[in-house]
């Protein structure tokens, strides 16, 4: 996490694009530091159950990490479902919107450095590292067994990752 002025951050949301110097760094989260800093408390805790491929699931309770920000930093509120945000295809896409982004002063960017509810992380995209699972055989009883997904990468591994790529303000 890096901190940058209030100025730079200003300058940065007007564009619509993180500065070149700080996207050549790879940073492409922009943030207030009390948002920043809620967001990642919120994934270390332990306190939420990790999905995928929905910011929150009301039938499970589970959450993407994207979905962890705005439970934490938008009173509990996670502003959309399964059922909503698709693409031309019909394909859900389960982000925060632009909008919800601008109304808080955050900017999230692709590899591109264009607006995005899916930012760019050094190992790849957000929604991609936060939805790669694997199985393994888990014991049910002494006689049987279960296949159970297991995410690769567990919420406190998306914060440091989600960290490496904040410029809070």
């Amino acid at each position: 996490m890096k901190t940058v002025t209030k100025t730079e951050a200003q300058d940065m949301l007007d564009a619509g694009r993180i500065s070149s110097s700080y996207f050549k760094k790879k940073y492409t989260i922009l943030m207030p530091k009390e948002a920043a800093q809620n967001w990642l408390d919120a994934l270390r805790s332990g306190e939420y159950i990790q999905s995928a491929m929905v910011l929150h699931n009301p039938t499970t309770g589970g959450f993407c990490c994207l979905g962890v920000e705005q439970y934490c930093n938008n009173d509990g509120y996670v502003e959309n479902n399964y059922k909503s945000d698709k693409d031309k295809n019909g394909n859900f896409l389960g982000y925060p919107t632009i909008g919800y982004q601008q109304e808080r002063g955050y900017l999230f960017v692709d590899a591109d450095n264009c607006k995005t509810g899916n930012p760019a992380l050094r190992k790849g995209r957000t929604a991609n590292l936060n939805d790669s699972t694997y199985e393994v055989k888990k014991k049910v009883n002494q006689y049987a067994t279960k296949k159970v997904k297991l995410h690769t990468n567990d919420f406190a591994k998306m914060a440091d990752y989600l960290e490496e790529v904040m410029l809070v303000y």
